[in-house]
């Protein structure tokens, strides 16, 4: 959140990511899974039959979520790169 929350730079692009299996070998080597929240990543990280080949983990969570800490490292990063003499330090993480 260096330069706010609605910098292009916090954007994650938009794939398909399931078709990334195919260059690992297909649905035969590997397996795809897409979860939205903690506790569905959780149950996929804890069931013993996902353990037997490649396994991609698609998660969706809100594009602001993050690590505590995350914004206030975030506006750390934002007034020492770019000081208050240039206005920047007005934007809101």
């Amino acid at each position: 959140m260096i330069l706010g929350p609605n910098a292009h730079f916090n954007d994650i692009a938009a794939w398909s990511y399931e078709d990334l299996l195919h260059g690992f070998g297909g649905k035969e080597c590997g397996k795809f899974i897409k979860v939205g929240d903690i506790s569905g990543l959780q149950k996929v990280l804890q069931n013993p039959s996902n353990g037997d080949r490649l396994l991609l983990i698609e998660v969706s969570f809100d594009p602001l979520d993050g690590p505590p800490g995350l914004s206030e490292f975030g506006k750390m990063a934002r007034d020492y790169d770019y000081p208050t003499s240039y206005g920047m330090s007005s934007v809101k993480s």
